[in-house]
């Protein structure tokens, strides 16, 4: 059996950070959209905009952001698990010299 490759530091460290920026402008993005909503419509109760197509536009809105903050989690928990994984590729390596 091979062994196998070595740890690519840089790619693990570049995706680490990607995943950050991911995470940053996923937490952005559903910021805009809240203060858009919240200053197109007032509140969620607000007269500007009433009825059963306001009650299904609130109920789709809150799905919606409520997949941006998961999505924005899954990057975190991708973060975390990159991160570990290069502290234990350091680890090992300080271990082998």
């Amino acid at each position: 059996m091979s062994d196998p490759p070595p740890f690519d530091f840089g790619a693990a460290d570049h995706l680490s950070q990607q995943l950050a920026q991911l995470k940053a402008k996923l937490e952005w993005f559903a910021w805009v959209r809240t203060t858009q909503r919240h200053s197109r419509l007032g509140s969620p109760s607000s007269d500007n905009w009433m009825g059963h197509r306001r009650g299904d536009f609130e109920a789709r809105f809150g799905r919606e952001q409520a997949a941006l903050h998961d999505l924005a989690s899954a990057a975190l928990a991708a973060k975390a698990r990159v991160d570990s994984d290069i502290a234990g590729a350091h680890a090992a390596r300080q271990k082998a010299h």
